[in-house]
């Protein structure tokens, strides 16, 4: 008598035990599921040019640490507590019909773009040094293009970093463009570029 009751006694604790381990098997998700949020970010909208020798002034690098700059950046650093780029896109846009006379001198756009990844290391500075890179890709200087780079492959981009803080140079990736020489006579713009960031944000708790 006294053995069954002792196993009928047993039976609720280990049903209670049992529900007690579900609930916190799904609390532990649902923080898993909230303790990140993703948000897309808009970088500053900016400029590129040629030079009076007919070459792009300068590669332009595109850099998962340059997110801080973002006028919306502040503004969520304050919620947060540490966050990471998880991917970028980088847009150009040719700014006239070309070539064309500015009144100073006739401006012709690179016909080709070179543009290239990087990840953890320097980025090439010459339309040269971006053919020579590993995976380089050449675009026309005439329409808009849309280049895209993610975190994949670099682990080092995986790493958080407080939002009190840039993201280290050792840590970013990005895309950098170059124009091929041409014949312009004068300084002036001719692409318009903007940037996009999806950013990992973790919750302070």
């Amino acid at each position: 008598m006294n053995n069954r009751l002792k196993k009928k006694n047993s039976r609720p604790k280990q049903t209670t035990s049992k529900e007690t381990r579900n609930d916190l098997r799904l609390v532990r998700e649902l923080g898993a599921q909230t303790r990140t949020v993703l948000r897309r970010i808009c970088g500053p909208p900016s400029t590129m040019s040629t030079n009076a020798g007919g070459l792009l002034v300068a590669s332009t690098l595109c850099i998962s640490n340059g997110v801080n700059s973002a006028a919306d950046f502040a503004a969520l650093a304050g919620l947060f507590t540490s966050y990471r780029v998880r991917s970028m896109r980088v847009q150009i846009r040719p700014f006239y019909p070309v070539p064309f006379f500015n009144g100073v001198g006739t401006v012709t756009v690179p016909a080709s773009i070179a543009a290239g990844f990087m990840q953890g290391g320097v980025a090439g500075a010459t339309y040269q040094a971006l053919s020579d890179s590993a995976k380089p890709r050449f675009l026309s200087g005439y329409k808009q293009h849309d280049l895209t780079i993610n975190w994949e492959g670099d682990t080092d981009a995986h790493l958080w970093t407080a939002t009190t803080t840039g993201i280290s140079s050792s840590e970013a990736f990005g895309i950098v463009v170059c124009g091929q020489g041409t014949a312009s006579t004068v300084n002036t713009y001719v692409w318009h570029y903007s940037v996009e960031y999806v950013v990992e944000f973790k919750a302070p708790f």
